[in-house]
């Protein structure tokens, strides 16, 4: 029903009834808030297309209230790199040049640029085009550092993103650099128990990590850790991938026993929270298979393995990369006891896929 009013609004809208399309359009939002709650997409759509309708009639301070509303739903529930956010940056300044007042204007524009530019460089990072990406998100972050200043939390994102590509590129020296910088902003204006400072120690441990830094990784994972239970509590995700993380460093430092034991703890927050059926369940298991084969405990190993593979199949089916990958540790862990058919049997069913 809701849908149903709003799509009559926006038409009224476009047939210049504008009176008719608030009216229509305030139906929709009131069954929205009152079916959805107040921080839902759906009802900041509501706010938002009411404040085309205002912003069409001149109504201009209802205009920017209305597009207020939907941008503090938008920040709230789909973060800050979200095309909806630029969208309200973009028509709160749109409404400011309407009114002449265009220094606000060119805030709300380069506010909407700055997050725009992050999301083209999110893209070009996905490509793997990461001279491009880091492009992007450096005149995002110019923009940042000249609309926002040095100490704001969009700044450390824009710091941070840049780490992600360096990382990526395996640039590690210059991954840790910026990152650093990003955390310190964050730490300034966030606080120490905050998400985004655990995500900045943790990223920064992933890259001591892949330089074999493995003390310094683990005290990094350690702080990302400790924060994760002071604010999301044990069972939590995060939490989970924390013990993971500290998990994979103590099995390259070989400290097996510490690595299965943090291994351990991960999947059983997987297992509470996630459920059996899980692809980060089936790598817990995996994991501590990849540790039992370094220990030499074989058939434990091909036990954490199996049990990984069975979810694997049954949550990505039979043609996955990562099935492809438990048929071959299984093979491995054959080959070594001897189990030569066993083995090449596994070994096939992962080469046909």
């Amino acid at each position: 029903v809701a849908n149903s009013y709003n799509n009559i609004g926006v038409i009224y809208r476009h047939q210049g009834k504008y009176d008719q399309a608030v009216d229509m359009l305030h139906k929709s939002l009131q069954i929205g808030l009152a079916v959805l709650g107040h921080n839902h997409p759906h009802v900041a759509n509501s706010y938002y297309n009411i404040g085309l309708v205002y912003h069409d009639q001149g109504k201009y301070d209802q205009a920017v209230d209305m597009y207020d509303k939907s941008l503090q739903i938008g920040l709230s529930v789909l973060g800050h790199n979200h095309p909806d956010v630029v969208k309200s940056y973009k028509n709160i300044g749109n409404v400011y040049k309407s009114q002449r007042k265009y220094d606000q204007a060119v805030d709300m524009y380069d506010k909407s640029l700055q997050i725009g530019l992050a999301v083209h460089g999110n893209v070009y990072k996905s490509q793997g085009k990461y001279d491009q990406a880091v492009d992007m998100y450096d005149k995002s972050l110019q923009i940042g550092l000249a609309v926002l200043g040095h100490n704001h939390p969009d700044v450390a994102n824009s710091y941070n993103n840049i780490g992600l590509v360096y990382d990526d590129q395996g640039k590690y020296d210059q991954a840790v650099d910026i990152y650093d910088k990003s955390l310190q902003i964050r730490l300034s204006v966030l606080g120490h128990n905050h998400p985004d400072v655990a995500n900045s120690y943790n990223n920064i441990g992933n890259v001591y990590k892949s330089q074999g830094k493995y003390d310094q990784a683990v005290d990094m994972y350690h702080k990302s850790l400790q924060i994760g239970l002071a604010v999301l509590g044990y069972n939590h995700p995060d939490v989970a991938n924390s013990y993971n993380d500290i998990g994979v460093v103590y099995r390259h430092h070989g400290k097996y026993d510490q690595a299965v034991d943090m291994y351990d703890k991960s999947l059983q927050i997987r297992l509470s929270v996630l459920g059996h059926n899980h692809p980060d369940v089936a790598n817990s298991y995996n994991n501590i298979g990849n540790v039992y084969k370094s220990q030499g405990k074989y058939d434990q190993a091909v036990d954490m393995y199996d049990k990984s593979l069975q979810i694997r199949l049954s949550v990505l089916g039979h043609n996955h990369p990562h099935v492809a990958k438990s048929y071959n540790n299984i093979g491995l862990v054959y080959r070594r006891q001897g189990k030569y058919d066993q083995a090449v049997d596994n070994f096939k069913k992962s080469l046909y896929i």
